[in-house]
């Protein structure tokens, strides 16, 4: 696992792959590189991966107070795909899609395709009305409330219980437990960005204007204002495409990688002007 400072803060990264594509993954909240190893050893013969820790996980550096979480993300990825000297495929999960979506509109020359899977892009369904939105709210603020609290453990808890997966809590290994309670802090620093507050908003009028193909994974059992954002970008994206897996949910990347991997495949595989399926199977 390589590492270097980018952008002034200590990253690490994962790198895989024989490819001639260059590929470069961001992981989730709460989650490291290592959930994209389903993912990336289905692609191994498509590209050369790189998988980088986003800050303050993993073995990256810690959070940067004077920016942003996702500045700070963003700042570190582009410096890393800056170092490898071409454009690069983004694929990004969650947080980690937002960042994504984020280099692609800072410095669309480095970003030859953009994947999004499950992206937390709130503001996207806030900008086009949807109802969805206030509910999302509502059902996230237990999250709030209890960090204002200063219990992290119940706030790891009730995130969890809201994104991951399913699972329960009390199933999940300690040491998983520790870690994201470690850092469920961090979930609300990117809580602007996402909801279209401060700087980092990304209105839909700018989504409009990017001009590069974007690949939208969601899964059939994800929160509702999950397939409310993936819509309103499918309404947005000038050249776009969607894939649903069936039977799965927020953490579509982990539970089913095969499935993500191959529509991710036959989306940088596809010609231009051919759409990718609709949907793939679960089994």
């Amino acid at each position: 696992m390589p590492g270097a400072v980018l952008a002034g803060s200590q990253a690490w990264w994962r790198e895989q792959g024989q490819g001639a594509r260059e590929m470069l993954f961001l992981h989730c909240s709460l989650a490291h590189s290592g959930a994209w190893k389903g993912v990336l050893d289905q692609l191994d013969d498509l590209a050369h991966m790189l998988a980088m820790d986003l800050p303050g996980h993993g073995r990256s550096g810690p959070r940067d107070p004077s920016r942003s979480w996702q500045r700070q993300s963003a700042d570190m990825a582009i410096a890393l795909i800056e170092k490898g000297g071409q454009p690069v495929d983004l694929v990004g999960h969650s947080f980690g899609a937002t960042v994504c979506l984020r280099i692609a509109h800072d410095r669309p020359d480095l970003a030859r395709s953009l994947t999004l899977i499950e992206p937390v892009f709130f503001s996207a369904a806030r900008d086009a009305g949807r109802p969805e939105f206030a509910a999302h709210l509502v059902e996230n603020a237990a999250v709030y409330e209890l960090l204002d609290k200063g219990d992290l453990e119940g706030a790891a808890r009730a995130f969890t219980q809201l994104w991951g997966g399913g699972v329960p809590w009390e199933m999940l290994p300690v040491e998983q437990r520790q870690y994201m309670t470690d850092r469920i802090s961090i979930v609300r620093e990117g809580g602007d960005s996402v909801l279209g507050e401060g700087p980092d908003y990304i209105p839909l009028e700018r989504i409009r204007q990017m001009d590069l193909p974007v690949l939208l994974i969601d899964g059939e059992r994800t929160d509702p204002i999950i397939h409310a954002v993936q819509e309103t970008l499918q309404e947005n994206f000038p050249d776009v495409r969607r894939v649903t897996v069936a039977g799965a949910g927020h953490m579509v990347p982990i539970t089913h990688p095969r499935e993500v991997a191959n529509a991710v495949r036959a989306f940088l595989e596809a010609p231009a002007d051919q759409a990718v399926a609709a949907s793939f199977s679960g089994s």
